[in-house]
């Protein structure tokens, strides 16, 4: 069944601590891109203000924005580390065209740099053990037709101690796309979007063969659209679901038998906007989700969080920048 938009904004203006100071108001466009703690009691996001973007908590159990970096850098995709304790994140130099793989204590506030500089970062993830780490490089930045901006393209997987050292090369794809890592609790598969000439679609990968098996729901939503609309999958931490978006809507697909439930659309409506990614909370009871709103047939330039609740079948919007 579609499920009409609820909005249940909690506020339009958050309290918002920034190194213990209540009540300031952070200007900037809140990035799609979120991790949830391995507790399920908050949030890593990204706020960018023009060339910067800065990482923030925000704890779901007091409604408080907290800043955790500051500094003119931009600082984009953060990713918790299975303890919780350290969150991974690319430094990106917009100018430069330059993109790296770092870390930060949550406890200290270190941050490390984890990669060297040679390949450009385009996203991370921690394996299960949490000693290491899973990043995708690309070997080139620049656009395929003169109607498309510059992107990283030839991409492929890489693998790093936790601490950045032992690199190694895990494949030779060589995608166009190769995004939305998500390794399985065991750590030998790894749930992806890829994109390569003659592979198209949501796929799990061996890590260790790099064989591809590519997931199809058997009630396929919007085959007239084709495969690389369906993006952004994730695992339930469970591995018996995944969530995937196509344009204007979230689906969830049960791994057994394949098939796929809309949980949320705006295909159709007046106040359209386009899911950009999910994720499942660690009691796989809640689907996160980020979307950019369309306004006069423009997109927002900041994205509004929402969670699906999977036992009550109700969505909220829970956080609103």
């Amino acid at each position: 069944m579609t499920l009409s938009r609820i909005l249940v904004t909690l506020s339009l203006v958050i309290t918002i601590q920034s190194y213990g100071q209540k009540g300031n108001i952070i200007p900037g466009n809140l990035s799609p891109i979120f991790d949830i703690s391995p507790d399920n009691n908050s949030i890593v996001l990204a706020i960018a203000n023009g060339p910067i973007s800065n990482l923030y908590i925000f704890s779901l159990t007091e409604d408080k924005l907290t800043q955790l970096t500051d500094d003119k850098s931009y600082y984009s995709r953060p990713v918790y580390s299975p303890a919780g304790d350290n969150i991974l994140f690319l430094s990106k130099n917009l100018e430069a065209e330059t993109s790296d793989l770092y870390s930060i204590n949550l406890n200290s506030k270190k941050i490390t740099k984890l990669t060297d500089g040679k390949t450009y970062v385009t996203e991370g993830a921690f394996m299960p053990s949490g000693n290491e780490i899973i990043y995708c490089g690309a070997g080139t930045i620049t656009n395929y037709s003169p109607m498309a901006r510059k992107a990283p393209h030839d991409i492929d997987l890489y693998s790093i101690k936790a601490d950045g050292g032992n690199s190694k090369k895990l494949t030779n794809f060589h995608a166009y796309e190769f995004s939305d890592l998500n390794p399985n609790q065991r750590g030998d598969t790894l749930l992806c979007k890829l994109i390569i000439k003659g592979v198209e679609g949501i796929y799990l990968v061996s890590l260790s063969d790099t064989a591809k098996t590519k997931i199809e729901a058997v009630n396929n939503p919007r085959p007239q659209i084709g495969e690389s609309f369906y993006g952004s999958p994730a695992y339930a931490k469970n591995n018996k679901q995944i969530s995937f978006t196509a344009p204007y809507q979230v689906y969830t697909l049960n791994m057994t038998d394949k098939k796929c439930v809309e949980v949320w659309s705006t295909f159709g409506n007046d106040d359209q906007a386009v899911p950009i990614f999910t994720k499942f909370n660690g009691t796989n009871e809640k689907l996160f989700f980020s979307d950019l709103a369309i306004i006069n047939r423009q997109y927002s330039r900041s994205a509004q969080i929402y969670y699906y609740d999977l036992t009550t079948k109700r969505q909220l919007n829970f956080l609103f920048l």
